[in-house]
């Protein structure tokens, strides 16, 4: 066996290996990623790039040139801990530069390597842990639907590297239901967004299916939330500070400030599917449920329906994940919640869910035989079947909203007429202080005047002591507007305030504030506020953090009030809710 030397160059994101024999290895592919670590007879040893990520996960992608008629073993040395980075079917390979993708399943594959005799007339070859989906296949299917008047494409904001992100509409805004679909907040998660396409597809064709939907439905969509690690090839998840999909808390990506502002328009959106990849070996497809003390019927009556439309891939919606069961609860959103759980508290919306697509084959059990190989038809024949169920969940009026407003129930608690102007603090009824149930706690906003620049701060305490802390501030502008201004993730033993800003016309506001115990956290609160019945916000206690998030249906505007407070709060009253 020949002993080869190697040179490793890695420079602004280039990773080389050569070899005395005239192999190269590099990551300069749409999406590569890769660090050429060293070569030891006819093994070639390398390690996935976490870059800016702050735990281990398992996207890795190359290509080879000059190995041609070579036999290679591409063994991945362990990065942080972990060396497993080979999916069910091995690699990835493809022949033709990436335009159609095939796996190594034939020759000899581990979690750690895999095995790969090139052809003798294969001059570069790439390999991708998954099948890669990027622009290029984002522009092949805008190409296959180019002039369809249905289609609208746009740009939902400029990435934060500069790029556009795409944006795209089927169907008119005045249809009866919306639906908002996405994928790739973690970038590395490349099925998904052929499942995604195959929504689209369903929505755009000339059948039935797609004449129902033009008809009746508006689907807005971000098929790549996190466009540039689609295309630099990054892990995506646990990227620092906190990933696309822990960030709807605090909104620090603009492509989630842009969904946010998008589906904050005052329409209802019936339907959030945000499109995912489990674990790299497993081969389940599955619904991330959300939280429990949401109505789960409704998840699972979709589940029930894609389960029975699906084609292509094999679902089981016995494999889903409710709320609360195994890892599938507070701790996994501990450093902010997902684009599903914040989905649940826009007005009207009846189902929101996270599918999670497998990287190589799917099943119905983790173990066994493999299963059904996952390809980018097989991947759009089930998106079809999404919109199938969709087709059928929609109208159907058993499936109300996921978030009923709570009854006020039991006795009443507190109750007082008068609160100072600069806000007030009263003793907790020591059954609140407990938090053995939730409450709720009404009360009256009367502006002095006629529209003027005005803020207030009405204060009690998240069980700190004998108080109660309601975390939010009114205040107004001189143009009758009603808006607000978001201050998120407060620590709760600081006397940070997180700030809503609204306005005031010199009428009085009623405005309901609920407190809910979590079922899956008892320590864990949420404090749901509506102002003249419609939902305004709600703030959110996690693991000793608060996170804010708003909802409310009328036009945001970011902005300070700098006057002092001119109104008054009166007719306080907390009761006992189930």
């Amino acid at each position: 066996m020949r002993t080869l030397a190697f040179l490793a160059l890695s420079m602004c994101g280039v990773c080389e290996g050569m070899f005395a024999d005239g192999i190269l290895v590099d990551n300069q592919i749409p999406g590569g990623n890769i660090e050429f670590v060293r070569a030891e007879g006819e093994t070639i040893h390398l390690r996935n790039e976490m870059r800016d990520s702050e735990g281990w996960w398992f996207w890795w992608a190359f290509r080879v040139r000059g190995a041609a008629g070579c036999t290679r073993v591409f063994r991945f040395e362990k990065n942080r801990g972990w060396d497993e980075n080979v999916s069910n079917r091995g690699a990835c390979v493809s022949l033709d530069r990436g335009r159609t993708w095939t796996y190594t399943e034939r020759e000899p594959f581990s979690p750690q390597q895999f095995t790969y005799t090139f052809p003798k007339d294969a001059d570069e070859v790439w390999f991708a842990m998954s099948i890669p989906y990027g622009l290029r296949e984002w522009e092949a299917f805008v190409g296959r639907h180019r002039g369809d008047p249905a289609l609208h494409l746009g740009t939902l904001c400029a990435s934060r590297h500069g790029r556009n992100v795409p944006l795209v509409r089927i169907g008119s805004p005045n249809a009866p239901y919306r639906v908002f679909l996405s994928s790739r907040h973690h970038c590395a998660e490349t099925t998904a967004t052929y499942v995604l396409e195959g929504v689209l597809e369903g929505a755009l064709a000339q059948d039935a299916l797609g004449d129902w939907f033009r008809r009746n439905v508006e689907i807005v969509s971000v098929p790549m939330m996190d466009l540039d690690g689609v295309v630099e090839g990054d892990q995506g998840k646990h990227r620092a500070p906190h990933d696309y999909n822990r960030d709807y808390t605090e909104f620090i990506w603009p492509e989630t400030r842009a969904v946010r502002n998008l589906l904050m328009d005052g329409r209802t959106v019936d339907a959030f599917i945000d499109f995912h990849c489990p674990h790299y070996n497993d081969p389940r497809i599955h619904l991330m449920m959300c939280r429990a003390g949401r109505t789960e019927a409704n998840q699972d009556a979709f589940a029930a329906l894609v389960e029975k439309c699906a084609e292509g891939l094999v679902y089981r919606r016995k494999n889903n994940y409710p709320w609360g069961d195994m890892w599938n609860c507070d701790r996994l959103y501990a450093t902010g919640i997902s684009s599903t759980i914040w989905a649940t508290r826009l007005p009207g919306v009846r189902f929101s869910g996270c599918y999670e697509i497998p990287f190589s084959d799917t099943r119905t059990d983790r173990t066994g035989p493999a299963g059904v190989p996952i390809t980018p038809e097989n991947c759009r024949a089930f998106g079809r079947s999404v919109a199938q169920s969709l087709r059928e969940f929609l109208p159907n009026e058993a499936y109300g909203p996921v978030l009923p407003p709570p009854s006020a129930v039991g006795a009443e608690l507190f109750s007082q007429k008068e609160v100072p102007a600069d806000g007030g603090e009263w003793p907790v009824p020591a059954e609140l202080a407990r938090m053995e149930s939730g409450f709720a706690v009404e009360f009256t906003l009367q502006a002095e005047g006629k529209p003027a620049p005005w803020t207030g701060v009405l204060q009690a305490r998240f069980r700190e002591k004998d108080k109660v802390h309601l975390p939010f501030s009114f205040g107004s502008d001189d143009r009758g507007r009603l808006y607000f201004r978001m201050d998120t993730h407060l620590s709760v033993n600081e006397q940070n305030v997180a700030q809503a800003t609204t306005v005031f016309d010199g009428q009085p506001h009623r405005v309901r504030i609920t407190f809910e115990p979590s079922a899956a956290c008892a320590n864990d609160t949420c404090v749901v506020c509506q102002i003249d019945g419609t939902e305004a916000f709600r703030v959110e206690r996690r693991r000793g953090r608060v996170g804010f998030s708003s909802v409310f249906a009328n036009t945001i505007a970011v902005g300070r009030s700098r006057s002092p407070f001119r109104g008054r709060v009166s007719d306080i009253r907390i009761t006992k809710i189930r």
